[in-house]
């Protein structure tokens, strides 16, 4: 937000002006409000002075306005704030109490008046950390826009958050949106309220496919996300959670040479349990997961991930950090994304 100050007479000048212009001042830096300052006499035409202020300001600040301004903007004693061409006129008093009557009431307001002026949208971003996501998008950040971007980091994916002021040409936001989505292409997996098992259900769907899930280490939480959200009636067809290595090898078919040879958690048998899901004929995508939720062993948070079809079953390894909970919720979230991504190429 930008905000002019008018300043009536020399001595608010010397006074308030400054006790105005220190509050402002804080004000820039909590709430990235721009000001500029200008004085002006007795002899000022102040209505036509406020009207140009306001053709380049969000808002104007008058300090040390008589009855007749106060008046012409049919404003009553008590009232402080008037509205002119949409946008507020704020009458401040000579003397200390200016910064007084900011702080309390009018900042509060235009604080206010701004979040409701601002557009946000939120992207998010799998796999990438808030520091990956300002590298990629380091030459659009060079530029300077009406539009913020700000991360926010959560485990296992960044949320890109962009804000604009409403108004803010059609253009310049198509602009930014698009520089965010091609530059953290095969990241971004949603906007706003998405979540990964919405989007995976919501892809299934359109795309009329179904879809099963084999879980180790994350003991049923993929078919659990996905039995959650509206619509998976759809495309889901069944869970199974084979913790046990007899489990896999009996429940999945997978070889048991392949579980003594390479032990269950590994890139061999995260493929087997895949396999053994696609044997059915059942779903046309399948997931698993296989791994060491921890805490203890020092393999604790190695896990795979297998996401496939008939034609071709792809393996994702990972190294989760954190506690067993950590390790878990990761683990889901990294399968549903990979299922969402395999879905989404067919």
């Amino acid at each position: 937000m930008n905000a002019a100050f008018l300043v009536i007479d020399y001595e608010s000048a010397a006074g308030a002006g400054g006790i105005l212009q220190k509050e402002l001042a804080e004000a820039v830096v909590s709430d990235g409000i721009s000001v500029t300052a200008t004085v002006c006499v007795w002899d000022c035409d102040f209505i036509r002075q406020i009207d140009f202020l306001l053709e380049n300001n969000d808002a104007v600040f008058v300090v040390g306005a008589g009855y007749e301004l106060r008046a012409a903007l049919d404003l009553r004693d008590t009232e402080v704030m008037a509205v002119r061409a949409g946008k507020p006129v704020v009458l401040l008093p000579s003397g200390a109490g200016a910064g007084v009557i900011l702080q309390t009431l009018v900042l509060p307001q235009l604080r206010q008046k701004k979040r409701a002026n601002v557009v946000t949208r939120v992207f998010h971003a799998f796999g990438l950390s808030a520091a990956d996501c300002r590298e990629k998008l380091a030459e659009l950040l060079k530029v300077k826009r009406k539009a913020q971007i700000t991360f926010a980091q959560k485990p296992l994916e960044c949320d890109v958050i962009v804000k604009y002021p409403a108004g803010t040409p059609p253009l310049e936001i198509e602009f930014t949106v698009s520089e965010i989505t091609k530059r953290l292409a095969g990241s971004i997996y949603g906007e706003g309220p998405d979540t990964l098992q919405k989007r995976l259900v919501d892809t299934l769907t359109a795309k009329k496919l179904t879809f099963s899930a084999a879980e180790s280490f994350t003991g049923g939480g993929v078919a659990s996300k996905i039995i959650s959200t509206p619509g998976a009636s759809k495309c889901f067809v069944e869970g199974v959670t084979a913790y046990s290595d007899k489990a896999k090898i009996s429940r999945l078919g997978v070889p048991e040479k392949i579980v003594s040879d390479f032990t269950s958690v590994s890139l061999e048998v995260a493929y087997e349990m895949a396999a053994g899901l696609l044997s059915d004929l059942e779903p046309d995508i399948v997931v698993a997961t296989t791994g060491y939720a921890g805490p203890g062993g020092e393999n604790a948070g190695q896990c795979f991930i297998a996401v496939g079809d008939a034609a071709s079953i792809r393996l994702f390894p990972y190294n989760f950090k954190g506690d067993r909970y950590a390790v878990t919720e990761c683990g889901i979230k990294a399968a549903l994304f990979h299922a969402l991504s395999f879905a989404a190429s067919k």
